[in-house]
């Protein structure tokens, strides 16, 4: 509803004025401070009817708009077949290409705390300073970057694919000091996917033979899981696992019942986003999965979607035939924020999506 100022009904009346051709000297003098204070007083009326009409709420939404949430931070994202990596600011809604030269971009991640951007450029690992804008760290590893990476909440600790005595495995990179050595996740079979929890004190991987987790600094791996899929998000307190639909409690590790099929993503401990498998729905559900709430639909299938660390936001990516769409969704107001379209050439898809927090300076300095 809009409310708009009242306009204001008080006439103004002028006084008649005698033609001066027939008055006198005095009588002239008179007429002419007259006027000017007749002028005056019109003055002072038109200014008061100005500052009423500007003082005047003139939208309803107008005066609401300042108590809801906005979202922040910034969407990264990479795209099939180009080597460069990608952003969203999601307050001024404009999508911009990173100013970093990359040759051959392999796979890339945001620390959880927004200030470091790391990625795996052919023999290179690189970390971004998203704060100052400039890389910060660049390392050849004596295990080259070969797939997906993982870091820890600073960016200081990096998990890695690589590939050793010809088999896939898993290395470690320490920027502090640039340590780099295997993770014997395996010495029979290949490893590969790895992600770290943001404590860095934990990581899960895949194996031939199945999902597996252990601690870092002494390793001990537990078989989560007996088909070989891929981990796709801890939740905050790193107590639970999503993986390929399914959910793990890390510390009694067992599963807990139900398969979702999808992928899900933490809003918090107990409630997760979901994508069901080839789905353009997006719903939230409960850890147990007791409770599901439909939140919206996309025209074609959703490709990838990142939970904003508001708890309150998610964006979701799908394409028709010569854009990437992105939708943005308020899942407390239950409300679509906006839609943006990101001119893709050639059918190309997403290949991932961090959806990373303002950073700040209180982080990790380099």
């Amino acid at each position: 509803m809009k409310t708009t100022s009242k306009k204001s009904n008080r006439k103004i009346t002028l006084p008649k004025i005698p033609s001066l051709k027939s008055a006198g000297k005095k009588q002239k003098c008179a007429l002419i401070k007259q006027v000017l204070l007749t002028t005056a007083l019109l003055l002072l009326n038109l200014l008061l009817l100005l500052s009423c009409s500007k003082n005047a709420p003139t939208d309803a939404k107008q005066d609401q708009g300042s108590d809801k949430p906005s979202p922040s931070g910034a969407i990264y994202f990479s795209v099939s077949g180009k080597d460069s990596l990608f952003y969203l600011n999601t307050i001024n809604l404009k999508f911009s290409a990173l100013k970093i030269e990359i040759d051959r971009l392999i796979d890339f991640t945001v620390s959880q705390d927004g200030n470091a951007l790391i990625f795996a450029d052919g023999q290179k690992i690189k970390r971004f300073d998203l704060l100052n804008r400039r890389i910060t760290f660049t390392a050849s590893p004596q295990f080259l970057p070969t797939g997906s990476l993982s870091c820890n909440h600073d960016g200081t600790l990096i998990a890695y694919e690589t590939t050793s005595q010809a088999r896939r495995q898993i290395a470690l990179l320490y920027v502090d000091g640039g340590a780099n050595f295997l993770f014997n996740a395996s010495e029979q079979t290949a490893a590969y996917s790895p992600m770290i929890t943001p404590s860095g004190q934990n990581i899960v991987w895949t194996q031939n033979d199945g999902l597996y987790y252990s601690r870092i600094l002494k390793p001990y791996a537990v078989r989560l899981w007996k088909s070989s899929i891929a981990a796709d998000d801890f939740s905050p307190s790193e107590s639970y696992l999503s993986a390929d639909g399914l959910i793990f409690d890390l510390k009694g590790l067992t599963r807990y019942p139900g398969t979702h099929g999808g992928k899900l993503k933490f809003i918090d401990d107990y409630k997760l986003v979901w994508n069901p498998a080839n789905s353009s729905a997006l719903k939230k559900i409960t850890l147990s999965g007791s409770q599901e709430t439909h939140l919206f639909q996309t025209a074609n299938s959703v490709q990838d979607f990142a939970v904003a660390e508001d708890q309150r936001f998610v964006a979701a990516v799908s394409s028709d035939y010569s854009n990437l769409i992105f939708t943005l969704f308020d899942f407390v107001d239950m409300q679509k924020e906006f839609e943006l379209k990101f001119p893709s050439k050639d059918r190309a898809s997403i290949k991932k999506i961090v959806w990373s927090p303002e950073p700040s300076s209180l982080s990790h300095n380099d």
